[in-house]
C-alpha cells in the first residue's frame, strides 16, 4: 500500500474509531469507561464494564487479520465487535463466522460516520 493511502486510511479509521467511541458515551457510558487504542491495532476500543472489546477494519485489513486474536478474546469471556467497511459486509460474515460475536458496518454520509446494525457473522 501506498503511503498516502496508508495515511488516508489511517485518518478515515480515527474518524471511524472517535465515532465509535462516542456513540458509547451517547448511551450513557463515561469517557473514563472507554479505552482507546491505535485504530490500526486489535483492539481499537475496549470497555471492561460490558467486557466488549471492538476492532475497527478497512477494506484493505481483510488479508493481513489475524482471526485468532479474537478467539483468544472469546475464550477470556469478552464479547467481540468488528465494525467493517459497509461494502466489506460479505467478506466479514465469510471471513468472521466463528471468530467475531458480531460484525457492524460503517459509511460515510454527508461527511459523517454513520453505523449499521450490528449482525451475527
Amino acid at each position: 500500500m501506498e503511503c498516502s493511502n496508508l495515511v488516508n486510511q489511517t485518518h478515515v479509521l480515527r474518524e471511524v474509531l472517535n465515532a465509535s467511541a462516542r456513540s458509547y458515551e451517547i448511551y450513557g457510558f463515561l469517557k473514563s469507561e472507554i479505552i482507546l487504542f491505535n485504530e490500526l491495532t486489535s483492539p481499537s476500543l475496549v470497555i471492561p464494564s460490558i467486557h466488549r472489546v471492538e476492532n475497527i477494519l478497512s477494506e484493505y485489513m481483510f488479508d493481513a487479520l489475524e482471526t485468532e486474536k479474537y478467539v483468544e478474546y472469546r475464550n477470556n469471556g469478552l464479547e467481540v465487535f468488528v465494525l467493517v467497511p459497509l461494502n466489506t459486509m460479505g467478506k466479514a460474515h465469510e471471513t468472521l463466522r466463528g471468530c467475531a460475536d458480531w460484525i457492524q458496518s460503517w459509511w460515510f454520509e454527508n461527511k459523517s460516520v454513520k453505523f449499521g446494525r450490528p449482525e451475527k457473522p
